[in-house]
């Protein structure tokens, strides 16, 4: 993006000051440097997996697989309403 900016702006985008990283933006660096097991996945997507999973008799492998990680982190969490059987999911997780 700042490649892109820089390029059709000119010079004038080289005075801008680089963005430093937010705290939750480094949680994922700082894991995976201590040892931990990172693992990053948007909601709906995970949910999707685990609803397919209920279907075909793999629901607790998944969760494990999931459980199993240091830090997941959960993109896009709580955009959209979620159904009971989603809500069940994330409290299993949680």
């Amino acid at each position: 993006m700042r490649r892109i900016a820089s390029q059709s702006l000119g010079n004038s985008a080289a005075s801008l000051p680089e963005r430093k990283p937010s705290p939750p933006e480094l949680m994922p660096k700082r894991g995976i440097e201590s040892g931990a097991s990172v693992l990053a996945v948007r909601t709906d997507a995970m949910l999707k997996t685990l609803k397919h999973a209920r279907l075909d008799h793999t629901y607790d492998a998944e969760l494990r697989k999931l459980i199993a990680v240091d830090l997941l982190i959960l993109d896009d969490f709580a955009i959209d309403v979620l159904d009971p059987t989603e809500s069940r999911d994330l409290y299993d997780l949680l």
